[in-house]
């Protein structure tokens, strides 16, 4: 179990990329991860709250799992952090967030139970560029300080559907992981 923590680890950096990207906000979404063709899918909700007009607040959870063989594989995870966001010109915004994330990793088998917790700090950075009018798309990458964690880079793109609210597309990967999530977010 315990080689198996360092890898949800790189998941959990994969996972923050997407969510540093957007201030003032709430979103939810499906979110799929694949592990050497191992897809697992579930919920994950992530926000985002400006403490001053250049601080944020940053807040993710999420829950995948899937079940191979019958064994039930769950990977539990929430975040907390801040955030720093620059405005580089009209269209275009760098945010630097940090956060401590926890994970639970978690198989199950004939009423057996194993689980494995694990938590580190996970860094990262995300430009947010204004594409058109109502459509906005975010570049960015993330790195767990856990020993053998890989570099994570993220892609998305947003288009509003109201003056609140946004359809939602990322992708992170690095070497190990691949993280796909599908969304709505609220921004207030």
């Amino acid at each position: 179990m315990k080689k198996h923590l360092p890898l949800a680890l790189s998941l959990m950096a994969a996972t923050l990329t997407p969510a540093i990207a957007s201030a003032d906000s709430v979103g939810v979404g499906y979110e799929t991860l694949t592990i050497s063709g191992v897809s697992l899918s579930g919920l994950s909700v992530s926000g985002s709250l400006d403490l001053t007009d250049k601080f944020s607040l940053e807040l993710g959870t999420g829950s995948v799992d899937t079940t191979i063989a019958g064994v039930k594989v769950s990977l539990a995870s929430t975040s907390v952090g801040v955030g720093y966001n620059t405005e580089l010109s009209d269209t275009v915004d760098l945010k630097l967030a940090i956060a401590s994330v926890n994970n639970t990793l978690t198989l199950g088998w004939n009423g057996y139970t194993a689980s494995a917790d694990g938590s580190a700090t996970v860094y990262g950075a995300a430009l947010k560029m204004a594409i058109t009018d109502g459509i906005d798309g975010m570049a960015g990458f993330s790195k767990s300080t856990k020993a053998g964690s890989k570099m994570t880079t993220g892609f998305g793109i947003s288009m509003g559907v109201s003056d609140d609210m946004d359809l939602t597309l990322s992708m992170a990967n690095n070497s190990v992981v691949k993280s796909t999530t599908v969304g709505i977010r609220y921004n207030f």
